[in-house]
C-alpha cells in the first residue's frame, strides 16, 4: 500500500508540472509520460541495484574464501573481474584497494600475505605501506597505526620484511626524526620484543627499564637516540599496548561471559556497547555521502529483505516471547503478518514457512 501511495504521489507530482516541461522533456508525449520511458528508468534503476547486489555478494565470498586462505580470496576475485590480472601495476591497486576497503577481512590472514616471500605480495604489502601517512606522528604511535590494520605474522623473516618497509616509510615521512632510516626499522624491533615481554600472559618475567636500555644499546649508539627517548617508548608501551581493535572487543565478550557480578557485567556491557557504538560511526563515516535513493520499483524489496529476514525473525520471535507489553506483541504480529505477506509475494518459500 506504501508502495502505491508513493508511486501516486510520484507521478501526481510530476503531472503537475507535466505542461511547463512538455516542450523541452522529450519523455513527454502530448503532455503525457511515454510508457516505454517509465518503463525503461523502472528497468535501469533495478538493473543498476541488480548489479551492485551481485557485486556485493562476490565480495561477500571474497572474504570467506580469503579468510581462510588469502590467496584463494584473491584468485576468486581475479576470476570474477574485480582485480585484474595485468598490467601488474595495476593489479596491486585493486588488491591493495580489497584489502583497505573491505570490512570483516581477518587481521591475521592479511598480515599472513603481506609476510609471503612472493614478489607479488610484497609490492601489494608495499603499495598498502606507502599508501598510508605517517607525518607529525610521534614513533610509537606510528606503530600503533600500522598494526592497526593486520596482525604481524609469526616468523621473523616475514616481520624483518614489514618493518623494514614500514622504517622506509616513516623516515620518509618525518625525515628530520632519525639519522637513518634503519633506526626506526631496528628500534621498531625492539618495540615489538617490549610490547611481547610486558603484555603476554605466557611471559612471566617482565623487562625492566634498564633491560629494554641494555638490549638497544647498540641501536642507540648506532643513531644517536637519547635516553629519555627511549624512556617515553617504555612508559607508552607500559601503560597502552599495541593491541587490534577486534582483540579488545573479543576480549571484553570473554570478560562479559566469565564475569560474576551484575555490575561488572553491566560495566562490560556498556565499555563493549561504546566499541561498537564508535566503530558504526566510522563505518558511516566512510561510506559515500549519496547513501539513499529513491525508487518505485517493488521488485527491489526482494534483494533487501533476503539480507534482512533472519534478523527480523529473530528480534520478532525473542520479544513476542520476552515482553509483557501488549503493544510490543502487536508489532512483532504485524512483523509476522508482513514478512509473510513479502515472502509470499516473492515466491520465498523457506522465508514464508520460517515466520509462519
Amino acid at each position: 500500500q506504501t508502495m502505491e501511495e508513493n508511486n501516486n504521489s510520484e507521478f501526481g507530482s510530476s503531472a503537475k508540472g507535466k505542461n511547463e516541461s512538455a516542450q523541452s522533456n522529450p519523455a513527454l508525449v502530448d503532455g503525457n509520460y511515454s510508457d516505454d520511458d517509465i518503463s525503461d528508468e523502472k528497468e535501469s534503476k533495478f538493473s543498476k541495484y541488480e548489479k551492485a547486489l551481485q557485486q556485493k555478494k562476490v565480495f561477500q565470498n571474497a572474504v570467506v574464501k580469503f579468510n581462510i586462505k588469502p590467496k584463494n580470496g584473491i584468485n576468486y576475485l581475479t576470476q570474477m573481474g574485480e582485480i585484474i590480472k595485468e598490467p601488474e601495476e595495476q593489479r596491486i591497486k585493486d588488491i591493495v584497494n580489497f584489502i583497505l576497503n573491505t570490512h570483516n577481512l581477518n587481521k591475521t590472514k592479511i598480515g599472513e600475505y603481506f609476510g609471503e616471500d612472493i614478489q607479488i605480495n610484497k609490492e601489494a604489502m608495499y603499495h598498502f605501506i606507502d599508501s598510508m601517512t605517517f607525518k607529525k606522528m610521534d614513533f610509537v604511535p606510528a606503530i600503533r597505526h600500522l598494526l592497526a590494520m593486520f596482525r604481524l605474522p609469526g616468523e621473523s623473516q616475514k616481520i624483518d620484511r614489514i618493518l623494514m618497509k614500514f622504517g622506509e616509510k616513516y623516515s620518509k615521512d618525518n625525515p628530520n626524526s632519525f639519522i637513518s632510516a634503519n633506526a626506526p626499522y631496528e628500534l621498531s624491533y625492539a618495540v615489538m620484543i617490549l610490547q611481547t615481554t610486558t603484555h603476554n600472559p605466557q611471559v612471566k618475567k617482565k623487562m625492566p627499564f634498564d633491560e629494554f636500555l641494555s638490549m638497544a644499546r647498540d641501536i642507540r649508539k648506532s643513531y644517536n637516540i637519547s635516553e629519555e627517548f627511549m624512556k617515553n617508548i617504555y612508559d607508552d608501551i607500559q601503560v597502552n599496548p599495541i593491541t587490534l581493535a577486534d582483540d579488545e572487543a573479543e576480549k571484553l565478550r570473554q570478560e562479559s561471559a566469565l564475569a560474576s557480578s551484575v555490575k561488572k557485567k553491566q560495566t562490560l556491557f556498556l565499555t563493549e556497547s561504546q566499541l561498537l557504538i564508535k566503530k558504526g560511526k566510522e563505518l558511516i563515516r566512510n561510506k559515500p555521502e549519496e547513501q539513499f535513493v529513491e525508487v518505485t520499483n517493488s521488485e527491489l524489496v526482494r534483494p533487501m529483505f533476503e539480507v534482512a529476514w533472519s534478523v527480523m525473525l529473530a528480534v520478532f520471535s525473542m520479544l513476542f516471547e520476552e515482553s509483557d507489553e501488549a503493544q510490543i506483541a502487536e508489532y512483532c504480529l504485524d512483523g509476522f503478518n508482513y514478512s509473510i505477506k513479502i515472502s509470499s509475494l516473492f515466491n520465498m518459500s523457506m522465508e514464508r514457512d520460517a515466520f509462519i
